[in-house]
């Protein structure tokens, strides 16, 4: 989620949160004015962002389903990672997601992705369930630092 913040006249804030889009793919953006300093508008921004995060997350918005952990990584992997300036960054986790990620824990809701499910997917790795011969550890330390960075 993205916010942004400007200064309309001393002492007083514009803040405004981007919320996703609604069903028909317009977006919904949500804006209060905040009196005081600069640290009280971000401190209210912080909060407004945290909140769009919880409402989407948990598929408050009834347009939206849960949203499951192979569509954040795919998007982790299209806005954040696709900006990297090596390309072989890019292509060894956008496999590293598609082929392990995806396969093991790809079909979870995000709001509930535990620890239980990262042990199982570290075993599955070790012992070969997306490969032929299990991954070695520094593969499996990739998938955990696109996972990680995704989440």
């Amino acid at each position: 989620m993205t916010g942004t913040k400007r200064q309309r006249k001393r002492g007083v804030w514009a803040i405004s949160v981007e919320r996703g889009r609604d069903a028909n793919g317009k977006r919904r953006r949500r804006s209060r004015t905040v009196h005081g300093t600069k640290a009280d508008a971000d401190r209210k921004q912080r909060q407004m962002v945290e909140e769009a995060e919880r409402e989407m997350l948990s598929g408050k918005n009834a347009a939206e389903a849960p949203i499951l952990v192979r569509d954040w990584v795919e998007t982790y992997l299209e806005d954040v990672v696709r900006l990297y300036p090596s390309v072989t960054t890019y292509e060894r986790y956008t496999s590293a997601a598609r082929l392990h990620i995806v396969l093991t824990v790809g079909d979870v809701p995000l709001t509930e992705l535990a620890a239980r499910h990262i042990r199982a997917m570290d075993r599955a790795l070790a012992d070969g369930a997306t490969s032929k011969d299990g991954l070695s550890p520094r593969s499996i330390q990739i998938v955990h630092t696109v996972l990680s960075g995704a989440y």
